[in-house]
């Protein structure tokens, strides 16, 4: 696939259907969360957001973005989580051979950051 039709399929992952990243990532991808700054195979990942999602904890991704870049893409969204509010996200995708060989998801709640600033 080329990386403009990466682009496309994986908007169309977060907006309608998770499970497309499937057929979009190599069987070795790699995944990495800021959260917890551990990489982890993405398969297993995914299979586990998929029953989160379809258990109603994970609501759907708003406003997916794309662009294209010198080694694959990034795709900006947000999406707002029960109990944490709106999360911001930012994807750093590696394709290799046509395939999305890895992702690293930066994520980040929403907050007033000078606010919180001015507390401390």
């Amino acid at each position: 696939m080329s990386t403009e039709q990466l682009m496309q399929r994986f908007a169309a992952a977060l907006e309608t259907d998770i499970s497309i990243l499937k057929e979009l990532c190599s069987e070795d991808c790699k995944l990495w969360h800021s959260n917890d700054n551990v990489w982890m195979e993405q398969r297993p990942a995914l299979e586990a957001f998929m029953v989160a999602q379809q258990a109603g904890m994970i609501p759907k991704f708003d406003e997916v973005r794309t662009m294209a870049t010198a080694n694959g893409f990034l795709a900006q969204t947000s999406l707002t989580m029960p109990k944490i509010g709106k999360i911001h996200a930012l994807q750093l995708m590696t394709v290799k051979d046509g395939r999305i060989s890895s992702i690293e998801e930066y994520i980040g709640p929403e907050m007033d950051l000078a606010a919180r600033l001015a507390e401390a």
